[in-house]
């Protein structure tokens, strides 16, 4: 026994109808009380329906059905009533596509700018002239795409202007579905202009192309991949409240002398063997367009990683890089005989090992290291001979 009959009378169903029952009479009412086929009779429609929802929502929810027959309407109320739209379940029910149309707002897809900058760019920060185009609303139609003052004149009879059209079609033996695609007439366009019609100053796309210029500043130590947007400077187009973004993408080039590792920076520096055993005294051309000495007075070790706190690249919040460099020693290529006497008298006579009982292996001058020596292991065949084929050990010839 239920505690009241209000939402079963609402729907005109009795108290003990089944599931089917009730999706039955709310589709029936719904669609005779929907306020867009009531524009004669709105308000009383409107409040109609969403009695109608309002009632199906509860009723078609086994748990507050439970709760609605034990303790009636009062199980609802400060706060626990129904609080969905009625169009929203008149949607849901219809699989999404009935029912009011109700404009969606419209985004804009930002545009997104590459900006090539260079590492003395990123060390100095500067500022740098952007150029890309955009796409708005024609001014001479005002996004119509037509050439006339009064569309409204044009506008479709299929669908009254909306550019959707209802239709009904069955999915089951007594079961229909009703559905919303666009026009076929207009094509969704909700006007019928003729083609003559078209705007003369956007032939009927209804944007116009426009070029823009703005001018960058670059912030110091930018990364590649970080970026800065101009906010309503991408494209506008009338559907839209607001016109689109810009999105300025920084990419930094690679350095002729400079490698980069976040706020660090390495480079290599070529000195000779003198050099590297008697000291030196070189300059290099620093990101500023300055020029800096390294002098060193002690021995320089091929390879050797000598620091110089704070010369890399400058941080917005924490404290500049450091720069790292690298050493190469270039070797003479050759030496003569008394040359050879001379550093032996200076370095001392490289160790030779004269027992005759060890053999002597042969070794050849190559670029190729372990990095990228190719293992020929990898690339056998399976099917190749594996004594005499050609992916087996040959034979040396006697």
């Amino acid at each position: 026994m239920v505690k009241e009959t209000k939402l079963y009378n609402t729907l005109g169903v009795s108290p003990d109808a089944n599931p089917d029952q009730i999706k039955k009479a709310y589709r029936k009412l719904a669609l005779k009380w929907h306020p867009d086929k009531n524009q004669d009779n709105k308000e009383e429609s409107e409040k109609k329906f969403k009695e109608i929802s309002s009632a199906y929502e509860i009723l078609s929810n086994p748990e507050k059905r439970k709760m609605y027959n034990q303790f009636g309407e009062d199980a609802f109320k400060e706060g626990g009533g129904p609080g969905h739209n009625p169009f929203d379940i008149f949607e849901n029910f219809f699989g999404g596509m009935g029912g009011r149309q109700r404009k969606q707002k419209v985004s804009v897809r930002p545009i997104e700018i590459i900006c090539n900058i260079t590492l003395e760019e990123v060390f100095n920060g500067s500022e740098k002239e952007v150029k890309w185009t955009r796409h708005k609303t024609c001014p001479m139609c005002d996004g119509s795409g037509f050439d006339v003052k009064d569309i409204s004149k044009y506008t479709c009879k299929k669908c009254k202007g909306n550019g959707i059209e209802v239709i009904i079609r069955q999915i089951g033996p007594g079961m229909m579905q009703q559905v919303q695609q666009p026009c076929r007439v207009c094509q969704g366009t909700c006007y019928n202009v003729p083609i003559d019609k078209k705007c003369k100053t956007c032939r009927g796309e209804k944007t116009i192309e426009e070029k823009m210029v703005e001018k960058v500043m670059i912030p110091i130590g930018v990364e590649t991949k970080e970026y800065h947007v101009l906010e309503g400077k991408g494209h506008s187009v009338k559907e839209a409240e607001e016109a689109g973004d810009a999105v300025i993408i920084f990419v930094v080039a690679d350095h002729e002398r400079y490698k980069r590792n976040g706020t660090n920076l390495s480079m290599n520096m070529k000195i000779s063997l003198s050099e590297s055993l008697l000291g030196f005294r070189k300059k290099f051309k620093y990101l500023d367009g300055s020029e800096k000495i390294i002098e060193r007075k002690a021995v320089t070790n091929p390879g050797l990683n000598y620091l110089i706190e704070s010369m890399g690249l400058p941080h917005r919040v924490k404290r500049n890089g450091d720069l790292y460099v690298n050493f190469e020693v270039e070797y003479p290529g050759v030496l003569n005989d008394e040359n050879k006497k001379i550093l032996e008298g200076i370095l001392g006579t490289p160790e030779r090992c004269d027992d005759k009982n060890l053999k002597r292996v042969n070794a050849v001058i190559t670029e190729t290291n372990l990095e990228n020596a190719k293992d020929d292991n990898m690339d056998s065949d399976d099917d190749d001979d594996p004594i005499n084929g050609p992916g087996g050990v040959q034979c040396a010839q006697q």
